[in-house]
């Protein structure tokens, strides 16, 4: 990633923008010489102006198909220098002119003014030589999306069958308040002459320059970037802003200041975590993860207790399997749970617990950690555990062998990252078995969707993945892609026997896939907890400061149109693991499904 350099030269909007161009006033040269703050808090001025500038780069960088716009690919540097021009702004009538003049050259024919919608200067006149309109057609948020993505952005072309009328003309453009008093009309459908004009010049200076040094988030102004940045593509294409409880506009102006205010990149890295996390979206995630240690434990929710599960080498005369952690650094996990709560991503309580742990285990207390711990028989303690590179590898529950019979006539497959080739193994004892308990309390690996398969007596389909196809800004008019959905016909042998899946809030996205159609087509008892009610394919994008947000851009509904976001899948058996099972060796979800399919058959 590297710097970029805002537009000064009025004399590229005729060199970029041809005849339309030509018939557009001239704005002045614009040079933020106005003394931009490199620290602290905006005034509440400046924060109105900075707000106002995030709004207008939405529909600029989604909505405003100039050429010049089209080409430019990377807007971190427009975004950059847009919020340096617009923070110092004195009043109203000062913010139009500085927004104005900074976005003329990429978009010469947006209108901007202070007072009310009504107050609106007259529609420019259309060029002469128009021919087309130019406007995006969204697939998601396709603009962003990476290489292989299901998401993608086009521009379409349509011929001008009919003369312009006023009308007409002016369905072409939305009117979007901006903020205190100032509008802007903005062409969503751009006219365009015959002649293609060459834009190098234009998108040169806001594209990044080889030879300049990368922008980190130490920068004030980086960070005021990416927050504009993350925030215009979740408002633009965010799927679930109908179920989820969330102000967008005000977490954009909290998270203004507080990025504002960060003293350094990884301040900024929890700020953008705490904006990402009021998605509520179990895929909202901001990387690079901070913190590189762990404690050298591995830990579980058993109701309200976090429960050790597995410990390191180093700390195995220390802590033991069963041991329930009751602080860390003197701080109750309670207390570190409730602080580590506003970064985690997550659409479901099972979900966000099942990333705390991690969360607890790397960035809860110091290094050594006290750790202070109560056995099984009451008594606690107050350890001291120094951090390691990594915990250790989850030690509980003890998985099974795969075609393992666990109760007789009973047999096991453990789903968690299985492919293929281990289900074949074990797929003819799957079908000749009573009952079988698949696992999913996890992430399956190619196998969830083949032993599926094995498992439906007729055509199955996936629940609703519905892409949203955008072509009009506010949100108006979506409609919904969902060709995409798995089509599974019958495979043989035919897997007959009674069947429980175990699952919990550790299964998301895929894993729900898989679930999804377990609980519409009734394939078997569902026993455990609820998944982490978020599926999706994800849309990953960087930002300036070198973090990657990642974030669901598509809308999943169950097979019966019902809603699935931050709702999940429910078990129908439900039961959770206490700390007393788990200090006993017990695996408490797997002994209740064994339970249930033994009752069923009889046994």
């Amino acid at each position: 990633m590297r710097s970029s350099t805002p537009i000064r030269s009025a004399a590229l909007v005729v060199a970029g923008l041809g005849s339309l161009a030509a018939q557009q006033p001239q704005p002045a040269a614009f040079s933020p010489a106005t003394a931009i703050p490199t620290a602290g808090v905006p005034t509440a001025r400046g924060l109105d102006n900075l707000v106002a500038a995030t709004r207008l780069l939405g529909y600029l960088q989604f909505f405003h198909p100039t050429r010049a716009a089209v080409k430019l690919k990377k807007w971190d540097g427009f975004a950059i220098g847009l919020l340096a021009a617009a923070e110092p702004a004195t009043d109203a009538a000062d913010l139009a002119r500085r927004l104005r003049e900074y976005v003329a050259p990429l978009a010469p024919t947006v209108q901007l003014w202070t007072g009310t919608a009504t107050d609106a200067p007259p529609l420019l006149p259309p060029p002469a030589d128009a021919t087309h309109l130019w406007s995006w057609r969204h697939h998601g948020a396709g603009r962003i999306a990476q290489a292989g993505s299901a998401y993608s952005s086009r521009v379409e072309r349509k011929a001008l069958e009919t003369p312009l009328t006023p009308e007409s003309q002016a369905a072409n453009h939305i009117v979007v308040a901006l903020g205190d008093e100032v509008h802007a009309r903005i062409p969503f459908r751009v006219l365009v002459g015959p002649r293609a004009s060459d834009v190098t010049s234009i998108v040169a200076d806001w594209e990044t320059v080889d030879d300049e040094p990368t922008p980190g988030a130490d920068e004030r102004k980086v960070r005021l970037a990416a927050v504009s940045l993350v925030w215009v593509v979740m408002e633009h294409f965010y799927p679930y802003f109908d179920v989820v409880a969330v102000d967008w506009p005000a977490v954009l102006r909290r998270t203004l200041v507080d990025a504002a205010d960060d003293s350094d990149a990884r301040e900024f890295g929890d700020t953008l975590r705490r904006m990402v996390a009021s998605l509520q979206d179990g895929h909202g995630f901001v990387g690079p993860a901070s913190g590189g240690s762990s404690l050298p434990l591995a830990l579980t929710w058993a109701g309200n207790d976090l429960v050790v599960t597995g410990v390191t080498p180093a700390a195995a005369d220390l802590a033991k399997v069963g041991d329930i952690v009751l602080a860390i650094d003197g701080k109750p996990v309670a207390e570190h749970y409730r602080d580590l709560t506003p970064i985690i991503g997550a659409s479901t309580e099972g979900h966000r617990r099942s990333t705390a742990t991690w969360l607890l285990q790397a960035r809860a207390g110091g290094d050594p950690a006290q750790v202070e711990l109560r056995d099984h028989a009451g008594a606690t303690r107050t350890v001291t555990l120094a951090r390691e590179a990594s915990g250790p590898a989850e030690a509980w529950p003890a998985r099974a062998k795969n075609g393992a019979e666990v109760a007789p006539g009973i047999v096991y497959f453990n789903l968690d990252r299985a492919d293929d080739r281990a289900l074949k193994e074990v797929l003819p004892i799957l079908a000749s078995a009573k009952g079988v308990i698949f696992d999913l309390r996890g992430y399956p690996g190619s196998a969830g969707v083949t032993v599926l398969r094995h498992l439906v007596v007729e055509a199955s389909q996936s629940a609703r993945w519905g892409i949203p196809v955008v072509t009009s800004p506010a949100r108006a008019d979506w409609q919904w892609e969902e060709s995409g959905r798995w089509q599974l016909r019958p495979s043989e042998p035919h897997i007959g026997g009674q069947i429980a899946f175990l699952t919990d809030g550790q299964a998301v996205s895929y894993a729900e896939s898989v679930m999804g159609i377990v609980e519409a087509y009734h394939l078997g008892e569902i026993v455990g907890a609820t998944t982490a009610g978020t599926n999706g394919n994800v849309n990953p994008f960087e930002v300036p400061g070198g973090f990657t947000i990642w974030w669901t851009g598509m809308r999943v509904l169950k097979h019966d149109g019902s809603r699935h976001h931050g709702v999940g899948i429910a078990p129908t058996v439900a039961v959770e693991p206490t700390a007393g099972g788990i200090a006993a060796g017990k695996d408490e979800v797997l002994d209740k499904a064994i339970e249930v399919l033994q009752k069923k058959l009889g046994g």
